[in-house]
């Protein structure tokens, strides 16, 4: 596919960019199980997404080639958004999204990073690996319904600007 435009970083964009719509597919990476039971909860309370979790940043690659067990994609369709810890084993969020940008087929997928760490370096090293967003996680339910509403309305904005997706 041909990009339809570059943002003001020199990323290109594909046409969903133009016209955003929320996610029905998203990939969760992350390794702590406290984290996605909460995440979990907060997203039964929107029925019309599809949330599949991969516990840290090779096994994503895995599911996002299609591989092993993620191999058939009537099953395991690729996502619309990716919602990724930042700090995880044998592959950080960073390296992560820098790998899906290289990617041809996936570079257009809206990642976000989110972490519990607020620390400006980690936010920057996510931003400059092109994530489009990046997150501090809640630490209570409550927080995770607040941080469902905080990513749809990236979503829905189409978070094309990483410099204005900070939260």
């Amino acid at each position: 596919m041909l990009p339809a435009c570059a943002d003001s970083l020199g990323r290109h964009n594909d046409s969903r960019m133009q016209e955003p719509s929320l996610p029905r597919k998203v990939l969760l990476v992350e390794d702590s199980d406290d984290d996605v039971f909460f995440f979990m909860r907060a997203a039964r309370e929107r029925p019309s997404v599809s949330v599949v979790r991969v516990a840290h940043g090779e096994e994503a690659k895995a599911y996002l080639r299609g591989e092993g067990p993620f191999e058939d994609r009537a099953v395991n369709p690729l996502p619309d958004a990716i919602v990724s810890d930042l700090k995880m084993p044998y592959c950080s969020g960073t390296e992560l999204t820098k790998w899906v940008r290289a990617q041809p087929g996936l570079a257009s997928i809206n990642v976000t990073v989110v972490s519990s760490s607020n620390v400006h370096l980690d936010l920057q090293a996510a931003l400059d690996a092109g994530a489009d967003a990046y997150l501090v996680k809640p630490s209570s339910l409550p927080g995770y319904k607040h941080f469902w509403e905080s990513l749809e309305k990236l979503w829905a904005h189409g978070a094309a600007s990483p410099s204005r997706n900070v939260g």
